[in-house]
């Protein structure tokens, strides 16, 4: 067997090698996948075993028609700049817009998930919203921050009056992970790639209309105008 030959063989064992390592990849994340095919993505979901029985956080009336859920990353700065103008549908169509809130964490955002637990256990404490506007408006102390991030995290819970024992609880409960990991499977199977994104009645709405108030609300009337 002459050179050539051996390197032929070698590429071809790394090559099959590397085929190898990204199925056994595809295999190891798929079986980590949640199956969330019995629950409608498109609508509020209630408590459950697979979201660590936590209800979708909703702002507005529960039986409005229109529902816009709303993926976001508390490390996203888009997302804080754009998080006040999804809440305002719901001021602006009173009893025909509800807002959901889901949590998709973006590769690199390294806190986030920390910051989606800080809004979680304070949800537990009836404070979501309010804590969720916090974070956003103090991305810059916590993100990137090191161990910064716990004492910034702890200052908003005493801020919002909360039970901080109760808190500390909450955040190293399990139940929060599963939560998160929930919305991520849910926002998956929307095919997000960013955040924010916003999802009206089932509809994946383009940057191009919800960066833009006025082409948003004409979508919203469309809604309301059909059946």
């Amino acid at each position: 067997m002459d050179e050539d030959q051996k390197w032929l063989i070698v590429r071809v064992g790394l090559v099959i090698g590397v085929i190898g390592l990204i199925a056994y990849g595809i295999y190891s994340n798929n079986q980590n996948r949640l199956d969330i095919t019995k629950y409608n993505k498109d609508a509020a979901i209630s408590a459950n075993a697979d979201n660590g029985q936590f209800n979708d956080v909703v702002l507005g009336d529960a039986n409005a028609k229109i529902t816009v859920i709303e993926y976001a990353d508390y490390q996203c700065p888009a997302c804080g700049r754009y998080a006040h103008v999804f809440e305002k549908l719901t001021k602006d169509y009173p009893g025909q817009v509800k807002l959901v809130f889901r949590n998709f964490i973006l590769p690199g955002h390294t806190d986030a998930r920390a910051a989606a637990g800080v809004a979680l256990a304070a949800d537990r404490q009836g404070k979501f919203w309010e804590m969720h506007h916090k974070l956003f408006a103090t991305q810059r102390d916590w993100a990137d921050q090191g161990s910064k991030r716990t004492e910034v995290f702890e200052n908003l819970a005493k801020e919002l009056g909360l039970d901080l024992n109760k808190f500390r609880q909450d955040l190293a409960d399990e139940a929060i992970s599963k939560k998160i990991k929930f919305d991520m499977e849910l926002g998956r199977a929307h095919n997000l790639n960013a955040t924010p994104t916003i999802v009206v009645n089932g509809e994946l709405v383009p940057a191009e209309t919800w960066s833009n108030f006025t082409k948003l609300k004409q979508l919203i009337d469309t809604k309301l105008q059909q059946k």
